[in-house]
């Protein structure tokens, strides 16, 4: 949002609400687990993520040529790196483009579950991988691909997972309380045969399914702060590109368990969707009043999105494609529902709904901010049917 626009009278506070999003979200298989759940060894207590170490080779070969800290474990390189200023995720950290494509990682550092209960913890890989908790091997997913399996995973065992495209996802489950903490480290090898330089380089997530109800820290700092202000604003994004389809409709990174917190804290909350495709919103849209689907909008985005907020323009509220309430079964189907243009739907009740909230907000005390990834009009959207083309 633009702080001019607001003026002098309306206090601005931010926070980020999930990580940011990167060509990970691409990868299939659950969300990563998120930076606020992870601490780097020997970390100070508030930063978090991991201790990367990357290698030139696909076996750990030598000294490791880069060494840094990273939030999450959510790489997908080659076509999507392209160094920063030159990316959709420019938010998000970027290995250097001289690495080749055969290369391996270690990420390790310390888990600390936020609470009581079943955790499903992830590999999704092309290539090798493995998970390793409190020096117990808990997954290991080596290449060549072993045959699909679709047993349910046993507690604390190492399972075979799907394998879609040569794409890799292992499961396993643990059981932990609240704030129990756990040593983890994370091995990978762009070791398959297809992969190569620029293409089908190191793709690789650490996802997780936390116990339900579960709320990372970060998303809980959100919803706090938009429990103290008048007038909450989730900005939610996807990360879309040629060359790899999204897996599925949801918003990455948990973007709609963040819209949900942040809503059950205010119920002044306003949704600003950045996205070039429709994306899930069935879970949440019901408790936001106002749902502005902004696109991919440039540089000029925030001046652009705050004239809408304010009222200064009337966006028309024209729909050119059809946001599924369902999710397709298929693939195949969820690429052919992101190409349908089948309705024009007016959003004016949710345009006037946000004119309406932001401008009580504007002698009290403050709007905040929290990046997410989605869109989708609300259910009081009026649609005229045109013929599927």
């Amino acid at each position: 949002m633009s702080r001019p626009r607001a003026g002098d009278t309306v206090r601005i506070e931010y926070h980020p609400g999930t990580d940011p999003i990167s060509a990970g979200t691409l990868l299939p298989g659950p969300p990563a687990v998120p930076s606020s759940v992870l601490t780097p060894g020997g970390a100070a207590p508030a930063e978090h993520g991991l201790r990367a170490e990357y290698w030139d080779n696909p076996d750990f070969e030598g000294d490791p040529v880069l060494v840094r800290i990273e939030p999450q474990v959510d790489l997908n390189r080659g076509f999507f790196d392209l160094g920063k200023g030159m990316s959709a995720a420019s938010k998000a950290p970027h290995t250097p483009q001289q690495l080749p494509g055969r290369i391996s990682v270690r990420w390790s550092g310390v888990f600390t579950a936020p609470s009581s209960g079943e955790y499903t913890l992830s590999l999704a890989s092309l290539g090798s991988a493995r998970l390793i908790v409190d020096e117990s091997l808990l997954i290991d997913a080596r290449h060549p691909a072993p045959v699909t399996t679709s047993s349910p995973p046993g507690a604390g065992q190492p399972v075979i997972g799907m394998v879609v495209s040569g794409l890799r996802s292992t499961s396993a489950t643990i059981t932990l309380a609240a704030g129990e903490q756990r040593a983890v480290t994370i091995e990978y090898r762009a070791n398959a045969p297809e992969q190569s330089f620029f293409f089908k380089e190191g793709m690789v997530r650490w996802g997780w399914q936390p116990p339900p109800g579960t709320i990372a820290p970060s998303i809980a700092a959100a919803a706090t702060l938009a429990h103290q202000s008048d007038v909450a604003i989730v900005v939610a994004r996807t990360f879309e590109s040629e060359e790899m389809d999204r897996p599925n409709l949801r918003l990455p990174n948990e973007q709609d368990v963040l819209i949900r917190a942040v809503a059950d804290a205010n119920p002044r909350t306003i949704v600003v969707l950045m996205s070039g495709a429709p994306v899930e919103t069935a879970s949440w849209e019901a408790g936001v009043p106002a749902i502005l689907e902004a696109w991919y909008a440039g540089q000029e985005q925030g001046n652009a999105v705050a004239r809408v907020l304010f009222g200064d323009v009337n966006l028309a509220g024209k729909l050119p494609i059809t946001f599924r309430v369902t999710t397709p079964r298929r693939r195949s189907q969820l690429r052919h529902s992101t190409r349908v243009w089948t309705a024009l739907c007016t959003t004016a009740r949710a345009s006037s709904s946000a004119t309406e909230a932001t401008t009580r907000s504007v002698s009290r005390r403050s709007i905040p901010l929290a990046m997410v990834s989605a869109i989708r009009p609300s259910p009081t959207t009026t649609c005229d049917r045109a013929p599927t083309r």
